[in-house]
């Protein structure tokens, strides 16, 4: 007879290994960025909002920057 704690391991080990795959996931990405960049934007040098690195740690630029980039591209 099994007990409630060995019906909730099988689940719990899904939910590790989901875990492991995203933390595995984020290194990957964060390795592929230059050694030099410091989450400063490229065109006006201001730090980008943590919470848009969080989102994507690959940008490069900030929000405003990135806005008035995209605008100028769809003028183009």
């Amino acid at each position: 007879m099994s007990d409630i704690a060995d019906d909730a391991q099988p689940e719990s080990d899904q939910l590790l290994d989901y875990g492991l795959a995203a933390h595995r996931r984020r290194q990957i990405a964060e390795s592929a960025l230059p050694i030099n960049w410091r989450g400063l934007c490229h065109d006006c040098d201001e730090y980008i909002a943590p919470d848009r690195l969080e989102a994507n740690p690959r940008v490069f630029r900030c929000f405003g920057c990135q806005t008035a980039l995209e605008a100028r591209e769809r003028r183009a």
